[in-house]
């Protein structure tokens, strides 16, 4: 994970970013499942986009939703700020009377934002219940079956 994170450092991006992209890429393909690591022979295709504008940011929120606008960051780190907002919204809950359900959507990402299911487990560490969907433009295939 350290190397990755390095190695993303190196191509463009700050240490949150690379640190976070790391983690999931990494976690991702300790699971059989190939989210990006492969593509770090070809540092162009994870380096920060030339329209890169910015980070994620909460672009209208309820105390129980949210959407993120991704301002062309991964997908990764939009789906992550999304999954930490979604889980902060449904904890503090009694603070702010906020409800047992709350849903955060982001948009405007540059790339896929990875293996799902490492977002839902991030929840349920925290001992809640999550749900991630995504979808993508026309241009990425379908996987056998599906």
């Amino acid at each position: 994970q350290s190397t990755t994170k390095q190695a993303l450092q190196k191509i463009g991006w700050d240490e949150t970013d690379a640190s976070l992209q790391a983690e999931i890429m990494t976690c991702a393909e300790l699971c059989g499942n190939n989210q990006g690591l492969v593509k770090m022979y070809q540092p162009a295709l994870m380096a920060p986009s030339p329209d890169y504008a910015g980070k994620p940011i909460t672009e209208r929120e309820t105390s129980t939703s949210a959407v993120i606008n991704a301002n062309q960051s991964p997908g990764m780190l939009a789906a992550i700020t999304a999954a930490d907002l979604a889980a902060e919204k449904v904890s503090s809950k009694g603070e702010n009377d906020n409800g047992p359900i709350s849903i955060v959507s982001s948009y405007n990402s540059s790339t896929s934002s990875g293996q799902l299911a490492f977002y839902v487990e991030r929840m349920a560490r925290k001992g809640l219940i999550g749900i991630a969907f995504a979808n993508s433009p026309e241009f990425v295939a379908a996987a056998p079956g599906g």
